[in-house]
């Protein structure tokens, strides 16, 4: 894998996770790719739109994906929302506007 370019055309997705380990949200996005379902029938996860048209196209498929984990700091756990959302909108510079094609928002 080549450098991690934010602004790439192959970023999928950018989020955060608050409150939960990487390991945990890594594990309900797995699930929505494969559109696992709980016990009861109901879908694993609630993703967007753009999330589940990402789905469909790749058919479940995790291949060729990547998590590219950043760390907050315990004393300003704040910041990790700045860092999402200022990624999300220099994607959305180099990208004609639009976020990664798996985020709705």
């Amino acid at each position: 894998m080549s450098a991690f370019a934010p602004h790439s055309k192959s970023i999928v997705y950018i989020g955060k996770a608050i409150r939960e380990t990487i390991y945990s949200r890594c594990r309900k996005h797995r699930a929505a790719l494969r559109d696992e379902r709980l016990s009861s029938g109901q879908p694993s996860m609630r993703p967007g739109k753009n999330f589940k048209a990402y789905r469909a196209a790749a058919g479940g498929s995790l291949e060729g994906l990547y998590v590219i984990p950043g760390f907050m700091s315990l004393s300003e756990p704040y910041l990790i929302s700045c860092a999402e959302e200022y990624l999300l909108h220099r994607y959305a510079e180099r990208n004609g506007g639009s976020g990664p094609r798996a985020n709705t928002k």
